[in-house]
């Protein structure tokens, strides 16, 4: 009776070797995707690439090395991919390891429950060409799921994972979700995000009024490199606040999460 791992070797052997080193390029892009969608964190097209090309020569490295088709080499080579979605701490990179697991189950699990729709159907097409078109359609659709989700449940929540990049520097806060904040620049008219972060509060020169049950005031805003409030991107401005912010380390308007759906 042949092995598991002969087996894998004998249907990969049916199909071009273009197709398979595709296929799997295909697959590391969407895993890659659904864990940054998971834990909320954003991936540059550059790590996505390297993560596709690593993951692929890993599958075409297996053919030759049978080893690497066990759970344990697959595991170790997810917990070392799991460093391109940039973790700032342990915590991040427990989380990120997991998200890029996860990820890796669900999309080969959703690999194998379409696999029945190549060999049949009315697609005037060779079969393996399928799988290439179901798994980039997962690719593009699987994340979007994901981000819609965890939206969803953060608004339920009423906190929200705020990801700030500015001048090479990155910063992830917990955010309040408030939904009496309206706070807008007035000349833009651009939404304004609040947090507290001490090392910019001397960066923030754009002057935006505030109004809060102790009077009004000036609080001051920068424009940020990148922001995204659970995954999602935003043109808000970010303000700075000299104060600790109670319950949080951020505010955000709920209307923009509401966009963000």
């Amino acid at each position: 009776m042949k092995s598991m791992h002969m087996v894998m070797y004998t249907r990969v052997m049916c199909m071009y070797i273009e197709l398979y080193a595709l296929d799997n390029l295909l697959m590391d892009i969407l895993v890659l995707r659904m864990a940054a969608a998971l834990v909320g964190r954003p991936c540059s097209l550059r790590r996505t690439a390297a993560f596709g090309t690593i993951g692929c020569a890993y599958a075409i490295a297996a053919l030759s090395l049978p080893a690497l088709w066990s759970l344990g080499a697959k595991v170790t080579l997810g917990l070392v991919l799991a460093l391109f979605i940039r973790p700032q701490s342990i915590r991040q990179y427990a989380e990120n390891a997991a998200a890029v697991l996860i990820s890796a189950w669900l999309a080969g699990g959703a690999a194998y429950a379409l696999g029945g729709a190549a060999y049949g159907g009315a697609a005037l097409l060779p079969k393996y060409m399928r799988m290439l078109l179901i798994s980039g359609a997962a690719a593009v659709f699987m994340p979007r799921l994901v981000r819609h989700y965890r939206l969803r449940r953060a608004l339920a929540a009423g906190m929200a994972r705020l990801y700030v990049s500015i001048d090479g520097a990155e910063y992830e806060l917990c955010a309040l979700r408030d939904s009496g904040c309206f706070l807008t620049e007035p000349v833009t008219g651009a939404a304004v995000v609040i947090a507290h972060i001490p090392a910019l509060l001397n960066e923030a020169r754009i002057p935006v009024p505030l109004s809060t049950i102790n009077g009004r005031g000036i609080i001051y805003a920068l424009k940020p490199d990148r922001m995204r409030i659970d995954g999602a991107d935003t043109d808000a401005l970010l303000a700075i606040s000299a104060e600790p912010i109670r319950g949080a380390e951020a505010i955000v308007p709920y209307h923009i999460a509401k966009e963000s759906l």
